[in-house]
């Protein structure tokens, strides 16, 4: 799921998003947008409070199942 999709289902504004992730409100109004993308550490922070709807996987295609699964834990 994309970020954008799962913050309009879960009614999150890039600054929830933000503080929950400990950014800026443009920094992850970037992310939403896709205009940039988060650090590893900050997609594992979305990972863990997106209870895996939104991961690795939906900012980095090429990366394995595997890591994916290292993150979130």
């Amino acid at each position: 799921m994309k970020l954008k999709e799962y913050c309009e289902a879960k009614g999150i504004s890039s600054y929830k998003l933000a503080k929950m992730c400990g950014v800026t409100q443009p920094c992850a109004n970037r992310w939403i947008n896709e205009k940039t993308t988060p650090s590893l550490y900050r997609i594992a922070i979305i990972t863990k409070v997106s209870k895996n709807k939104v991961n690795a996987l939906d900012f980095v295609p090429e990366l394995d199942v595997e890591d994916v699964e290292a993150l979130a834990q």
